[in-house]
């Protein structure tokens, strides 16, 4: 969906309703450009309504409000169910590599909210609980379709079925269309196709399941990271709302990434057919990151390397504060003549997730 570019004069009476802006760790500026953010078709018809405007920023957006037309237009409103959505999506490939998240299936996204936050350690305002995103707990959702069925592991009447919307009211959904009687079965269908897009929860006790946490959307096949929503109602907590009933309170907003960590797996690849090298050593030259000792490994494809890994995962940044270089000799003791050789750092572009130990490594290869 296109959004109209509007010349926007600074003189003309517009203000900033909200600014969210994406930061990253791995960044020097912490600013993250790694996003394109769009107005869902709802927000696009809500903000035309009520005098709003969209603008795109390299690291998030801002919405603006007309001066005077937009707050007599909330006062005159009932918004005790309106809100901003937005869809994210990642415009870098390797932006799950630098970033500490889980790998995720396709069928799960991020989720950002006014009405799920907390401060930062600066105070900053984040659209998510924990310092970042990696550490909250309720970020992260499945995205289902406003109907679906979903099967218990336990027989369950469809009446014990609860489905709470953001602020934990209950809403009164529709289906059953499978049983047709509020008898117990495994396989309810869940039909909120009356209600809008959004962060719901079902919870069902009597199936001894844990809570259920998804955002629910007509339009599931659209791939996407994510989804952001602005409430202007006030239920949201105080410090971070929109609106108050009787003036529009500009805000400023974050979402925060960490970076991701990995153990550097150096392989050694002597290519030198006259020069045997028994003693090899990885020292550092910036920082104090040490290295397991030399090891005689053959990899998958039968090549035989020496192999030395991180004694410690190592963050990954845009400019990297861990540089090292490989001592080598042909004397096993390390004493005599040292050949050296500064040691590329590793590649955001390659990471290799282990399933059995779950470290991430990065893999590094030095052909000499």
């Amino acid at each position: 969906m296109g959004i109209s570019k509007i010349k926007i004069d600074v003189n003309s009476h517009w203000n900033t309703l909200v600014r969210v802006k994406f930061k990253h760790a791995y960044y020097t500026s912490t600013l993250c450009n790694d996003f394109e953010v769009i107005p869902t078709a709802e927000t696009v018809e809500f903000m035309k309504n009520y005098r709003l405007l969209f603008k795109a920023e390299k690291s998030g957006f801002v919405i603006l409000y007309r001066d005077g037309t937009t707050p007599d237009h909330f006062k005159d409103s009932d918004l005790s169910l309106e809100k901003l959505s937005f869809i994210i999506r990642n415009t870098n490939a390797n932006f799950i590599n630098f970033s500490e998240l889980p790998f995720l299936e396709n069928e799960t996204i991020y989720y950002f909210s006014n009405a799920n936050v907390s401060l930062s350690k600066d105070k900053r305002k984040l659209l998510h609980d924990g310092n970042d995103v990696s550490s909250s707990t309720e970020q992260l959702l499945f995205l289902m379709p406003k109907m679906f069925n979903f099967t218990f592991p336990n027989p369950i009447k469809f009446s014990e079925i609860q489905i709470l919307d953001n602020f934990g009211n209950e809403v009164a959904f529709g289906g059953n269309a499978i049983s047709r009687k509020n008898e117990p079965i495994t396989q309810h269908r869940i039909d909120l196709r009356e209600f809008n897009s959004g962060k719901y929860t079902m919870k069902a006790k009597a199936a001894k399941i844990k809570d259920f946490s998804f955002y629910a959307t007509a339009d599931t096949k659209k791939k996407c990271f994510g989804f952001i929503e602005l409430f202007l109602n006030n239920k949201v907590k105080k410090d971070f709302q929109l609106f108050n009933t009787k003036e529009i309170i500009q805000q400023d907003f974050d979402v925060y990434f960490d970076s991701r960590s990995t153990y550097w797996k150096y392989f050694v690849v002597n290519k030198q057919k006259n020069v045997n090298y028994k003693h090899h050593e990885i020292v550092p030259k910036e920082g104090n990151v040490e290295f397991t000792k030399p090891e005689n490994v053959q990899l998958q494809n039968g090549m035989e390397v020496i192999q030395m890994i991180s004694k410690t995962p190592i963050e990954f940044k845009e400019k990297q504060e861990n540089k090292f270089r490989l001592n080598l000799c042909k004397n096993a003791n390390g004493s005599g003549n040292i050949f050296s050789v500064n040691l590329p750092a590793a590649n955001i572009t390659l990471i290799k997730p282990d399933r059995k130990t779950k470290k991430v490594y990065s893999e590094i290869f030095i052909y000499i």
